[in-house]
């Protein structure tokens, strides 16, 4: 039980990293693929500074969940359901809009592997996070 405490709140953390790092990028208007989906389209610098706040508040988020993962197991669930909803939108976005327009978009496969990147941390964050508790569910069962 203690490994999969630590395993899932260095997870966490990594996601507190990620989105701290996006905040910071997104304030600066440095534009790094990874942390910046759309990085190679113009973007105005009140855009950015709208998504470096909210950026800065999953961070926090992911920092809360981190600290307790048992304690704070419904607010992982809800950090992966709002993250798959998030996701599904970004990759909608990518689907329908026509980026040949953009004479500095580079294509789509860039965002495409961004997004599969993030979808692919949060299922491992919700199995981890299905894991904790079933093995908590486990140590709690009276004999």
């Amino acid at each position: 039980m203690a490994n999969r405490l630590k395993l899932i709140r260095f997870h966490l953390l990594g996601g507190c990293g990620y989105f701290f790092i996006a905040a910071l990028l997104h304030f600066t208007g440095m534009k790094i693929a990874g942390f910046y989906i759309f990085y190679d389209l113009p973007s105005e610098a009140y855009q950015d500074r709208i998504i470096a706040v909210l950026a800065l508040g999953w961070g926090a988020i992911y920092l809360l969940s981190a600290k307790d993962p048992l304690r704070y197991f419904d607010l992982t669930n809800l950090l992966v359901l709002i993250g798959l909803i998030g996701l599904t939108g970004m990759a909608a976005n990518i689907w329908l809009i026509d980026y040949s327009h953009f004479k500095e978009s580079t294509g789509t496969g860039s965002y495409w592997l961004q997004v599969f990147g993030l979808v692919f941390y949060i299922l491992v964050l919700a199995w981890m996070n299905l894991g904790l508790a079933k093995a908590n569910a486990q140590q709690q069962v009276p004999l």
